[in-house]
């Protein structure tokens, strides 16, 4: 018990960090023509390490090799993502309902999963909850989805805080909290927003740090499917 909550002091010390030098970007209302802001350079650095399975490396197309050769690829990839992800500790995510009915997300595994950690302090989490709205209402029939508030991350990052947020941005999709850190612990939500995608046999086949654009949540759902 104790060093889990060693972890979280350090994790909110971290994610406090990240906000601030994020808020900072953004006050010094940086040009993109000439600089990156430091949410899309994570995005670019993920994005560019993810599209090697579809034949881009180092930002440039190539050819793609016979369909013997793709599938030999391909299962090399899976391979990849398992070593790739298989530190994160998904069985040991406890979370809560809006009716504090505590949970694991390994009681629900047998249906693909989509998990969601964020916070009403995140500006970038704000910006992509529309997506995962709108991917809910779309796909709630075959995959499950998770949002997990980082409770307790901040001062003031509480339940009564999270349902003001959600009656403002008129959002209906399930929203979870996270109990003693566990979650941010487990899925090493280091940085928010952190999209976890998990298969039907509770495996985190792809884990996205910082915002996620439609695009790309809507292909990682696709590839669950």
């Amino acid at each position: 018990m104790k060093k889990l909550l060693t972890y979280g002091l350090l994790l909110i010390v971290i994610i406090g960090l990240g906000g601030f030098i994020y808020n900072k970007v953004q006050d010094q209302s940086l040009s993109i023509d000439k600089k990156e802001t430091i949410q899309e350079t994570v995005n670019e650095i993920d994005l560019t390490f993810n599209k090697t399975s579809e034949g881009v490396i180092e930002g440039k197309e190539v050819s793609l090799q016979t369909s013997r050769e793709e599938s030999s690829q391909l299962n090399s990839t899976n391979e990849e993502k398992q070593d790739r992800y298989g530190h994160l500790n998904v069985d040991s995510v406890r979370i809560k309902d809006q009716v504090d009915k505590s949970m694991t997300l390994s009681e629900n595994f047998g249906r693909p999963m989509v998990v969601n950690v964020w916070a009403t302090w995140c500006p970038p989490c704000k910006k992509e909850m529309p997506y995962f709205q709108t991917a809910w209402e779309d796909y709630q029939e075959d995959i499950d989805f998770y949002m997990i508030n980082a409770t307790n991350s901040q001062p003031g990052e509480t339940k009564e805080a999270v349902n003001e947020y959600l009656e403002d941005l008129n959002l209906t999709l399930p929203v979870f909290y996270d109990i003693n850190f566990s979650t941010m612990v487990s899925l090493q939500a280091t940085f928010l927003p952190a999209t976890i995608f998990i298969n039907e046999e509770g495996e985190v086949v792809y884990h996205h740090i910082g915002l996620i654009n439609e695009k790309q949540l809507l292909e990682q759902i696709e590839e669950l499917l």
